[in-house]
């Protein structure tokens, strides 16, 4: 075979790779991004911190309240929330991402523990940034 037959078949195997790698974790970035962010509070797996940090993984307001989830990564928390039953009053501060970051997190989690929230496009996060109180 020649280098340039070689060169081909390596370049094909290359791409196959990464595309079944990007499937097999499609949001990896968000993975990323939630444990860089997220995940010392509300814990890698979601499960949250006790009864200081509410859930995410299989919480009933995450699940009904995804229209506030931007502005409450934006904005922080200051009011108590209940999730699941339980009383959580932890103040969140707020973090600063780009839309895009929000957008993968948010995918994430929606996506990951158990969770089966509909995905978030870039637009629809960049509206919902836009009705966050400043």
């Amino acid at each position: 075979m020649s280098i340039k037959g070689k060169f081909i078949t390596t370049s094909i195997i290359l791409c196959i790779l990464f595309l079944v790698s990007c499937q097999l974790e499609p949001y990896s970035k968000g993975k990323e991004a939630y444990e860089f962010y997220c995940a010392s509070c509300h814990m890698k797996d979601g499960s949250g911190l006790a009864a200081l940090i509410p859930p995410i993984a299989g919480a009933d307001y995450y699940a009904n309240n995804q229209d506030k989830v931007v502005c409450i990564i934006i904005n922080g928390l200051q009011d108590s929330i209940i999730v699941n039953g339980k009383k959580y009053g932890q103040k969140m501060d707020p973090i600063s991402l780009t839309p895009i970051q929000i957008t993968n997190i948010i995918n994430y989690m929606n996506q990951s523990w158990g969770n089966n929230i509909p995905v978030k496009t870039l637009e629809s996060i960049k509206r919902d940034i836009e009705k966050c109180p400043q």
